[in-house]
């Protein structure tokens, strides 16, 4: 769909306000690149990158989340976060989800992919960010299928944009449970644009504790752990 289009469909399903928004956080994603000499906006599909697994075909393609509402959803859960918090993006991309977390004072950020040009640019990402900003958060991107991943024991805040579908999902949710189990833990899970969240919320040890809506960039964040907010 063209951009005038799409304008013209935001503007009559959800009007001028979320309309400017969507403008602002499109122009933002742009200046982000350029500002930091990085390259996370474009889209890729999943059949024209390198997979090397089985569930290829459950996952979809690189669609990145815009930075406006990344850094307002930051904002919102730091507070809430403990101190030398370790930020996982499972399905991680181009890296632009670490890059922005980064902002925000964790301690490390990594991020899990199975496409291996993606781990590749998001390295280069990684590389030239760091060289704008001298940020002291470490950086990991690890090359595997994140139904495979080992959750680590100081990992506990994970985000997902919908990388792939509810069976992987089911299974990234039993890793981190048995991690949790393992070494007992608070952990948060931040679920962006919620396709498959019946698939956490018929679970026993998450619970949904709190929705962001900035504009139309819906984030919905669970604990195992009930908060108070």
């Amino acid at each position: 769909m063209s951009l005038v289009r799409r304008l013209y469909s935001s503007l009559r399903s959800q009007g001028i306000g979320a309309t400017v928004f969507k403008l602002r956080a499109l122009a933002l994603d742009y200046l982000f690149d350029l500002k930091y000499g990085v390259e996370t906006c474009s889209w890729s599909e999943l059949h024209r990158l390198t997979v090397e697994s089985d569930n290829k075909g459950r996952g979809y393609g690189y669609r990145p989340t815009r930075v406006l509402p990344l850094r307002l959803l930051f904002k919102s859960i730091r507070p809430m976060l403990a101190p030398g918090s370790v930020l996982l993006d499972i399905g991680s991309g181009k890296g632009r989800v670490l890059l922005v977390g980064s902002e925000f004072g964790f301690r490390a950020v990594r991020g899990v992919e199975f496409a291996r040009e993606l781990c590749q640019i998001a390295k280069r990402n990684i590389v030239r960010f760091r060289g704008k900003t001298g940020t002291p958060t470490e950086f990991e991107i690890i090359e595997t299928d994140a139904a495979q991943y080992r959750i680590r024991e100081d990992e506990n805040v994970f985000i997902l944009y919908n990388p792939f579908d509810d069976v992987i999902l089911g299974r990234v949710l039993d890793n981190i449970s048995a991690s949790v189990r393992d070494h007992p833990r608070k952990v948060l899970l931040v679920y962006y644009n919620p396709k498959w969240k019946h698939i956490i919320e018929n679970r026993r040890d998450y619970k949904r504790v709190r929705e962001f809506n900035f504009s139309s960039f819906k984030f919905t964040l669970y604990s195992n752990n009930e908060l108070l907010i």
